[in-house]
């Protein structure tokens, strides 16, 4: 089974990923929270915090094609919640820019919304993206239990990454069996098929983490975790991490 991670890609690798995990964590969750309250309809702050995305890809040294293969994976979801947007933020007194007949009418205000609601999706899974591409995994876990995020968040994020490949693993097993017994996928014939195989992968789970609970137990485990120690920030880091927040504070109080 291949090793869980979410870790830095081997073929870049940037000025970027010489960070803190700690630092990175504050910056790009600072640029999330900062693009998710822009108001609606202020392009030139959205385009700040394009430049600054743009700037740590950059210095991150990723490929534009791999972080727009990523970024693509999450554009349907995306697509399917910023369907009803411009319907649901419609004014009767705002100028209707089109006019569906029975599904609707998308007016001027409607359109905006639509609009800042993709930029501030995009930017925060841009943000999520350069994280997870900068930084190992076990060094992401290390930062947030440094940053005082609760212990038992951090274990329960570290025993999902861990058995989730697990998880897949047994989904592959169980349609390739499938498939070597004839099975051949349709839209509708499938969905008793389907359900028969979700219920098996939940009985598997629940056996899985029992029996891992049991063998946890049996070793000693009361379910504690001692805390990592604070290790100081370096000059580098502090100074990166601190221009940034600043510049979002700016962003925020001043440019609105």
């Amino acid at each position: 089974m291949p090793h869980v991670s979410l870790l830095t890609d081997p073929d870049f690798h940037g000025p970027l990923h010489e960070l803190d995990a700690r630092s990175k964590i504050l910056i790009f969750f600072g640029i999330l929270l900062s693009a998710v309250l822009v108001p609606n309809g202020h392009w030139l702050l959205f385009a700040i915090h394009l430049i600054l995305i743009v700037l740590f890809l950059i210095l991150s040294r990723m490929p534009v094609s791999h972080f727009l293969t990523h970024l693509g994976v999450i554009l349907p979801i995306l697509a399917m919640v910023l369907f009803a947007s411009p319907f649901l933020a419609s004014n009767s007194r705002a100028p209707v820019v089109l006019d569906l007949g029975w599904i609707g009418t998308i007016t001027e205000a409607g359109l905006i919304h639509l609009i800042s609601l993709a930029c501030k999706a995009l930017l925060a899974i841009s943000s999520v993206i350069l994280l997870i591409h900068t930084a190992k995994f076990h060094e992401l876990l290390r930062g947030f239990e440094q940053i005082r995020v609760p212990v038992l968040l951090i274990q329960v994020t570290a025993m999902a990454s861990r058995y989730l490949l697990l998880l897949v693993e047994d989904v592959t097993t169980l349609r390739n069996s499938m498939v070597n017994r004839g099975y051949r996928g349709r839209w509708i014939g499938q969905a008793r098929l389907i359900g028969r195989l979700v219920g098996v992968l939940f009985l598997r789970s629940i056996e899985r983490s029992e029996r891992i609970s049991h063998a946890m137990l049996s070793r000693g485990w009361r379910g504690g975790a001692r805390r990592v120690p604070w290790t100081p920030l370096a000059w580098v880091d502090f100074g990166t991490s601190g221009v940034v927040v600043i510049l979002l504070v700016v962003i925020q109080v001043g440019l609105r």
